[in-house]
Order: C-alpha cells, then sequence, then structure tokens
C-alpha cells in the first residue's frame, strides 16, 4: 500500500479535524486519522489498487465505462471508506474520485501517492470540479512549475481570477496572443494576456 510522508500526513490530520470534527462526530474523526496512519481495518479491493500500463491513458468516457463496477461499489461506501480508496487507489479510482461531490474526499485524491503530474494537470483543466481542488492545485509550487499546469490553471473559468491572473505573466508570446484573442477563456484573463503581449513587443 502507499506510504503517506509526514508533510502529507499532517496536512490530512489537520483536512480532517478541520472539516469533520466541528460535527462532533470524534469517532469519525478518529477513524480517518487510522487511516493516514495505515491503522484501519478497512479494504479495498486489489482491482483498484493496481496502477495501470504506464502507456494507458483513460479519459472521462472510459473512465465512465470501465468504472462501472467502481461506480457502484463507490455509492455504497461510507465516506471513511471513500477516503482510504482516494488516498490509496489506483488511476481508475483517482478519476472517478475527484468527481465525488464530497469536497473532502476529492481532495484527498490530491494527496495520494501514485498521482501523477499528467493526472493533475487534466485536473486542472477540468472546470466541472470544485474550486477548491483548483485552488489546491494551483497552491502547489511543485506542480506550478509544470507550464501546461500554468496554462490549464490561467485558461479555466473555475480558478479564481486572482489566482489565475497570477500566472499570465509566465506565458510564452504565442499563447498569450492566442489567449488575449479566445472566446473561451474569462474576459479578464484575455485582456490581461493582450496587454502582457502589447507589453512585450515593445
Amino acid at each position: 500500500m502507499t506510504v503517506i510522508d509526514d508533510k502529507a500526513r499532517d496536512a490530512l490530520d489537520q483536512m480532517f479535524s478541520s472539516s469533520f470534527g466541528k460535527s462532533g462526530d470524534d469517532e469519525l474523526v478518529v477513524t480517518l486519522k487510522a487511516i493516514v496512519r495505515g491503522e484501519d481495518d478497512i479494504e479495498i479491493p486489489e482491482e483498484f489498487l493496481a496502477e495501470p500500463k504506464k502507456d494507458t491513458e483513460l479519459d472521462e468516457e472510459e473512465l465512465d465505462e470501465e468504472g462501472g463496477n467502481l461506480h457502484a461499489l463507490i455509492n455504497d461506501m461510507s465516506i471513511p471508506q471513500k477516503i482510504k480508496l482516494a488516498l490509496f487507489g489506483n488511476k481508475l479510482a483517482r478519476g472517478l474520485l475527484i468527481r465525488d461531490p464530497n469536497r473532502q474526499v476529492s481532495l484527498v485524491v490530491l494527496q495520494n501517492g501514485g498521482l501523477t503530474e499528467g493526472e493533475v494537470v487534466d485536473f486542472a483543466r477540468n472546470s466541472n470540479l470544485d474550486e477548491q481542488i483548483h485552488r489546491r492545485i494551483a497552491g502547489n509550487s511543485t506542480w506550478m512549475k509544470n507550464y501546461e499546469m500554468k496554462i490549464a490553471v490561467v485558461t479555466n473559468p473555475k480558478v479564481p481570477i486572482d489566482i489565475s491572473m497570477k500566472y499570465v505573466k509566465f506565458l510564452n508570446d504565442r499563447d498569450l496572443k492566442k489567449l488575449s484573442r479566445s472566446k473561451n477563456v474569462p474576459g479578464a484573463i484575455a485582456t490581461q494576456c493582450r496587454k502582457m503581449s502589447e507589453k512585450r513587443s515593445k
């Protein structure tokens, strides 16, 4: 099973305490923290732990088709079960649980040790995900070194403007010109791209 480093463990502990502790359900918080420490007894089916071949890419349609059994399983899961699957599940599980309506479940996917940068770029491009997912991605300095991640954050209307604006200055001239004319990005972003492009051309 995936090992969780100390930084991720502390972040999850804090998230669980702040998100679920307020409800007074101390038993739930204890269970969630036990999952993080590997001290729980929740079982995850083996087929949702093994990663697909490296050259296998799954788009959303394929996730829905191949994940039919997982969808059914998730529907019957408790929050602790979903969180454990989000934390340790394979790419198929991550692709489904990042869209879970429970924000805590979807956020835990970002702490999954098997998560690849390519997956995160796909998440950053997806405007159907919770805004907090995009905030968490944009707040990760390691992920944001990736140029494709910057493009995704800048062009995704689900990302708050105050965050996406920060990355316009990192775009190359070709992308600035392209986005300055695009109708598929927020107007404020298109305007900022035009200003930046004009400034560089002087």
